[in-house]
């Protein structure tokens, strides 16, 4: 799980990490625990990744382990926790998009990103991946809801 090579130098501890890091990013908005969120956020998206890998790297395997399962647990705990009305008013929560209702971006954060990185890992191991399941249910509700913000739009809380 530590050997690089996953996606150029990272390996699967390094995509736990940093799917880690998301998802507490997630938790603390969603949960309205840190307002704006991290000031990573500020900064775009691959040179970002690259400081979460670099803050990462060093950290023990039982340790990322921890903190993937500590932060998805976390997560899904305060997404469980908010109300419809959260979930469908666009800026409900500090620093989220006024046009994308929370529901949606969620969905993205938790279907898609995860699933980017689950291929990446079997592709590696030689394996195929499944259809992606995500993705074909994200162009659903963007058929079934033409009015709302694209899903391929860049991804923030």
């Amino acid at each position: 799980m530590a050997q690089p090579g996953v996606a150029g130098d990272w390996s699967v501890k390094d995509m736990l990490a940093h799917i880690a890091w998301y998802e507490r990013e997630e938790a603390d908005v969603y949960g309205e625990v840190s307002g704006e969120g991290s000031p990573l956020w500020n900064v775009p998206q691959e040179p970002r990744n690259r400081i979460l890998f670099e803050q990462a790297r060093g950290r023990p395997l039982e340790e990322v382990l921890a903190d993937f399962r500590e932060a998805h647990e976390r997560f899904l705990g305060v997404i469980e926790r908010l109300s419809e009305e959260d979930l469908a008013r666009p800026g409900r929560f500090p620093g989220t998009s006024p046009e994308w209702p929370p529901w949606r971006k969620i969905a993205v954060h938790s279907c898609d990103h995860d699933q980017e990185h689950i291929d990446m890992i079997r592709a590696w191991l030689g394996r195929e991946s499944p259809e992606r399941g995500c993705l074909q249910y994200r162009q659903s509700l963007d058929e079934q809801l033409p009015d709302a913000p694209r899903s391929d739009a860049p991804y923030r809380p």
